[in-house]
């Protein structure tokens, strides 16, 4: 008898800082952005400004590619196909946003410094809004 493996086209990004984001155009032209993850059960979750343009682009057409990548987009896994979605549940967001805090801490907090020092020269501008998508694979 065979024994069955569990793993799933998500194991092959377990250990990864960084993910390529593909997203599509209305011409169907790709768009790949690397970016922060981190997964819980079989949902990649991913942090970025409300008005990116990848939020506009899955608005349109949910369908994403996946692959694990270096930190500046360098591809260096097989392609993962998936269905992303826009995180508007609030529990969902806590867990997402805890699981990333987790994962990336120390980044996160410079990150959220160099943004509040930023707004400050800027004449207060207020910060952009921050959203959550998941990702599931297909």
């Amino acid at each position: 008898m065979l024994a069955q493996s569990s793993t799933t086209p998500l194991t092959s990004l377990e250990h990864q800082k960084y993910i390529s984001l593909t997203t599509f155009r209305r011409k169907r032209a790709a768009v790949a952005t690397p970016v922060w993850f981190v997964q819980l059960q079989h949902t990649l979750y991913i942090y970025t400004d409300a008005t990116a343009g990848k939020v506009k682009r899955i608005r349109h057409n949910p369908q994403v590619q996946l692959a694990s990548c270096t930190m500046l987009g360098k591809v260096k896994g097989p392609l993962i196909t998936g269905v992303a979605r826009i995180v508007t549940d609030p529990q969902e967001q806590v867990r997402a946003e805890a699981a990333l805090n987790t994962k990336y801490w120390i980044a996160r907090r410079l990150l959220s410094l160099l943004n509040g020092t930023m707004r400050l020269f800027q004449g207060g501008k207020p910060a952009t809004p921050i959203l959550y998508l998941a990702v599931t694979c297909t």
